[in-house]
């Protein structure tokens, strides 16, 4: 989990309802405190409603993937420049932009959207918190550019783009990932179809923006999407070195027992440098020296990424091993 994330620790869900009434119903007496029944929609939902209404203001139900993008922003010295985010897929609540924008008060964003009653939902929470000045919303469709925005306005340009893809292929894809899990969920999944399932799943997206990407070229300083499988990464990091892309990063996000990865990468000469910490001092970096290539792979069951130096004459060699410090 990201050093930064306020949620490191189990929140006290009795005074968290105190703060967000609508979440009392959910409570389950346990001894002398509370819990929840997390297989349970709404608990989830009002869960997730109540925390961001308390820390943030937010009035909408991923805060891992935004700090990560500030991580970014900041050791690449953007902050002070106009920081402009392109969400692709925003959804029904545009929980992006309104983390960002709640966030960072410099940052703008235009967000796009296949479906039309996901965009009107969308723009009810983006007017209800008062930021409709700094989030522009784009209706495409499935046929279009991923970056249909960026196609459109060749003037147009981006501090990053960040998407969280629809991880399934089809339905069957999602029921045969549930009943190949080792243990029984521990939450129910909410998404819509639209968020959930595209043809090929998430490697076949991200492979369509890593296309698209080197077409758009350096209008969008850096582009990222999570990825909700490890095993997609080394797809995705193959696809990336067909197209003799070496400056990417990735990096692990981990809530409660939910794990999720996450891929950059940029068209620019700006390099991430190799000094970006956790605020653990003792954690390794959170994201690999840009300067060097990385290879996804396992160690004892455990997921990491070790990263290897391309410009050994002998041959890839281990570098040192990137942690989860996210």
């Amino acid at each position: 989990m990201h050093p930064r994330n306020p949620y490191r620790t189990r929140p006290d869900f009795a005074q968290l309802a105190e703060a967000y009434p609508p979440l009392k119903p959910c409570l389950i007496e346990v001894g002398t405190s509370f819990t929840l029944d997390f297989k349970n929609e709404v608990s989830q939902r009002r869960l997730t409603e109540a925390l961001l209404h308390r820390d943030f203001g937010l009035t909408v139900q991923r805060l891992n993937y935004i700090l990560w993008i500030e991580d970014i922003v900041n050791a690449l010295g953007l902050q002070s420049e106009r920081v402009y985010g392109l969400d692709i897929g925003t959804g029904a609540s545009a929980i992006y932009p309104l983390l960002g924008c709640k966030t960072n008060t410099g940052w703008t964003f235009l967000a796009t959207d296949i479906d039309f009653f996901s965009l009107q939902s969308a723009r009810n929470n983006i007017e209800r918190n008062d930021l409709q000045e700094r989030v522009r919303l784009f209706q495409t469709t499935a046929e279009a550019p991923i970056f249909a925005p960026l196609h459109q306005d060749p003037a147009l340009s981006v501090t990053f783009a960040m998407c969280n893809p629809p991880f399934y292929s089809s339905h069957d894809d999602v029921k045969n990932s549930a009943e190949a899990k080792e243990f029984e969920p521990n939450a129910v999944c909410t998404g819509a179809d639209v968020e959930m399932i595209t043809p090929g799943g998430e490697v076949a997206f991200v492979r369509r923006m890593l296309e698209e990407s080197v077409r758009i070229g350096t209008r969008c300083r850096w582009y990222t999407s999570m990825l909700g499988k490890m095993e997609s990464l080394s797809e995705v990091v193959r696809t990336l070195r067909e197209h003799s892309i070496d400056n990417y990063a990735i990096t692990e996000f981990v809530q409660g027992t939910t794990r999720r990865w996450a891929i950059g990468w940029s068209l620019t000469k700006s390099r991430l440098p190799d000094a970006i910490h956790c605020k653990n001092p003792d954690a390794p970096p959170a994201l690999p020296h840009a300067s060097e290539k990385h290879r996804s792979t396992t160690f004892h069951g455990v997921s990491a990424v070790r990263v290897f130096d391309r410009r050994s004459e002998s041959g890839p060699r281990p570098r040192r091993r990137i942690a989860d410090c996210s």
